[in-house]
């Protein structure tokens, strides 16, 4: 069901005056926000945190979707914003039950904020490959 979709129930309403059949029954659907989804059309969205190490080297994650949770492959070298697409796994279509939407998991790379001494000996020698890499 979509925004705004409106369902008649027929013969479910008010009684009709003198003894005439009962009206119809209207309901006005209204959807609420989800905390963790976004919804567009029947395509689903969901972000989803990954680490600086994830994204460089890849990895298999479990991801939440409305149908429970999914195991991802993170491609090498995902950057900030990346999306990948599990065909089928959104919102049901209302007038074809077969098709479903998608969902679109969108990756938030986290910078830590705070390194231990080894994190920071570990990106300092990151870094001299980098800078020998770029000359």
């Amino acid at each position: 069901i979509s925004e705004e979709f409106r369902l008649r129930v027929a013969g479910q309403g008010e009684p009709g005056a003198k003894g005439a059949p009962a009206g119809n029954l209207y309901v006005q659907v209204q959807i609420q926000q989800h905390p963790r989804f976004q919804r567009q059309g029947n395509d689903v969205h969901v972000t989803v945190p990954i680490t600086i190490s994830q994204a460089i080297m890849g990895a298999r994650i479990s991801v939440p979707g409305i149908d429970g949770e999914q195991v991802v492959a993170i491609a090498p070298g995902t950057q900030p914003g990346s999306t990948k697409t599990l065909r089928n796994h959104g919102i049901r279509h209302l007038n074809n039950p077969q098709r479903y939407g998608d969902l679109i998991i969108h990756f938030n790379v986290e910078i830590p904020r705070k390194l231990t001494d080894k994190q920071r000996e570990l990106m300092e020698e990151f870094a001299k490959t980098e800078a020998a890499r770029a000359r």
